[in-house]
C-alpha cells in the first residue's frame, strides 16, 4: 500500500514539474498521437488519390506527444494561459494582453492608433483608431485584429483545451470535408 502511495506521489511531483517524464501520461499522449497522425496520413492519401489540394502536413508522433505532454504541465503549473500563446500562437508578448475587459480594449486600441500616428507620418486623426490598430497588431503579432481579440484578448480556457486536444483532429476534419465537397461536385 505504501509503495503505490509513494508511486503516486512521486508520479504527481512529476506531473507539476516535467510531465515528459510521466511514465503515467507518456504512453496516453503518445496513442493520442499516433492515431491522430495515421487519420493524417490515410486522409492525405485519399486527398491526393482523388486531386485534392493536400493542406495539412503530416502529424509527427513524438513532436505531438511531447506537445501534448507540454499542454499538460502547463495545466498543472497553472500557466496554461502563457503556455498557449507561447506554443499554439508563438507570440510569447501577447501574454500582456491576455484577458482585457472591453475598457482596457478598447484603451489598448487607442494607444496602438496614437503610437501609428506619432510613428508615421500617412496616419492622422482622420484615420480611425480600430483600423490603427489592425495595423499595429498586423504588423506586431502577424494576425487580424480579429485573431488577435478572440484568441487573446477573449482568451478561454476551456477553448484553449480544445485547441490543444482536438487541433490535429479538426484540421484532418477540414481535410476531410474539403475531399467529400471536391467528390461531390464531380
Amino acid at each position: 500500500m505504501f509503495d503505490d502511495f509513494r508511486k503516486l506521489k512521486r508520479e504527481a511531483q512529476i506531473l507539476r514539474s516535467d510531465p515528459t517524464e510521466s511514465d503515467f501520461l507518456r504512453p496516453w499522449a503518445g496513442a493520442l498521437a499516433e492515431q491522430e497522425a495515421a487519420l493524417r496520413k490515410e486522409t492525405r492519401a485519399l486527398q491526393k488519390a482523388n486531386g485534392v489540394d493536400v493542406l495539412d502536413e503530416p502529424i509527427d508522433v513524438e513532436e505531438r506527444t511531447d506537445e501534448l505532454l507540454r499542454f499538460i504541465g502547463a495545466m498543472f503549473q497553472r500557466r496554461l494561459s502563457d503556455h498557449y500563446v507561447e506554443e499554439f500562437l508563438g507570440e510569447p508578448d501577447a501574454a500582456t494582453y491576455l484577458n482585457l475587459d472591453d475598457e482596457e480594449w478598447e484603451a489598448q486600441k487607442e494607444t496602438w492608433a496614437d503610437r501609428m500616428r506619432s510613428t508615421f507620418p500617412q496616419y492622422d486623426e482622420s484615420d480611425r483608431d480600430e483600423d490603427l490598430a489592425a495595423v499595429f497588431v498586423d504588423s506586431q503579432f502577424g494576425m487580424s485584429i480579429e485573431t488577435f481579440e478572440r484568441e487573446i484578448v477573449n482568451f478561454s480556457e476551456p477553448e484553449a483545451m480544445r485547441a490543444a486536444v482536438a487541433g490535429p483532429l479538426e484540421e484532418t476534419e477540414h481535410g476531410l470535408k474539403k475531399l467529400n465537397d471536391s467528390m461531390e461536385s464531380n
